[in-house]
């Protein structure tokens, strides 16, 4: 990747007060920053991925609990309306 990042800053053109090209050293720059500002994002998801994945699993277990909650729900309400309908 530095070869690429060097190849597109020298074929820029820009030159010191000396007249040497220094856009080689532009594009390695511009592709470090460019991987440094990932850093961040990368040390946030690292903190707090086990927070993440945590919740996904409590998630995933309390998922099993509402539903034969809503289960039992929908049967109290199918029993309800068969004994409207027989009384």
């Amino acid at each position: 990747m530095d070869e690429d990042a060097f190849w597109l800053g020298h074929t820029s053109e820009l030159l010191d007060d000396a007249g040497n090209l220094t856009g080689g050293l532009f594009g390695i720059a511009v592709a470090t920053m460019g991987l440094l500002s990932i850093a961040a994002y990368v040390l946030t998801m690292d903190m707090f991925g086990p927070i993440a994945d945590n919740a996904g699993g409590l998630l995933g277990s309390m998922l099993i609990f509402l539903f034969s909650a809503w289960a039992c729900s929908d049967v109290g309400r199918t029993a309800q309306d068969f004994l409207i309908m027989v009384l």
